[in-house]
């Protein structure tokens, strides 16, 4: 049906992300705790009732995140990035913007539900996102 994709009953069919039963953890940078000039990635330790616990934020920056570089692919001549995909500049622009200190605005926006992957990981890309990192 070529209108199909016009009215609810297709997406009900054929949802876009579909609720598979992985279970997910949610990820989130926040700032260095040497300068604020860097963001590591961390995990977010809830206890096994859903709530977070007092020091709720595990680093697992060094084991299970590769960053991936897209400097070094070869690209075609018009091919390239569209808007602004600096996490670091966008954060403080928000922390100034709604009075947040950096490591506030980084607790609040960058939070990020991945499927879980072990520790094999995740490979990430501030424009392209997260994807499961394969041994």
């Amino acid at each position: 049906q070529p209108n199909a994709a016009l009215t609810w009953a297709l997406p009900q069919q054929q949802p876009f992300r579909s609720d598979d039963g992985q279970k997910e953890i949610e990820l989130l940078f926040l700032p260095d705790e040497d300068n604020g000039q860097k963001l590591v990635l961390y995990r977010v330790h809830e206890n096994g009732h859903g709530q977070r616990k007092q020091k709720p934020f595990i680093p697992i920056e060094i084991f299970s995140l590769k960053r991936i570089n897209l400097e070094c692919l070869p690209l075609g001549a018009r091919i390239s990035l569209w808007g602004q995909n600096d996490l670091q500049a966008l954060l403080q622009e928000q922390s100034e913007a709604q009075t947040l200190s950096l490591y506030d605005a980084a607790s609040r926006f960058t939070v990020a539900s991945v499927p879980d992957n072990g520790v094999e990981g995740w490979q990430y890309h501030p424009a392209l996102g997260f994807a499961k990192k394969r041994m």
